[in-house]
């Protein structure tokens, strides 16, 4: 009997905005890093291998900012 192979996904919403630090929160840096690689990080090593993430006006600086390699971006 063979185990079925189990895909987890991970939803990450990186929309919001951070008016008094005046760039949205998911490039918030931390630790040298864009906030939101440390929160891929995270999902990826707690065994997603499907990863989304919902971006809303600052999209594309979102792109530009931080490393998406595997990564669904959607707009909303």
């Amino acid at each position: 009997m063979t185990t079925p192979s189990i895909s987890t996904a991970a939803i990450i919403l990186a929309g919001g905005d951070s008016k008094r630090m005046g760039q949205p929160k998911a490039l918030l840096d931390w630790d040298g890093r864009p906030m939101l690689e440390h929160v891929l990080d995270v999902a990826r090593d707690g065994g997603c291998t499907k990863l989304f993430v919902i971006v809303g006006k600052d999209g594309e600086a979102i792109r530009e900012g931080v490393n998406l390699d595997g990564v669904t971006v959607l707009e909303n």
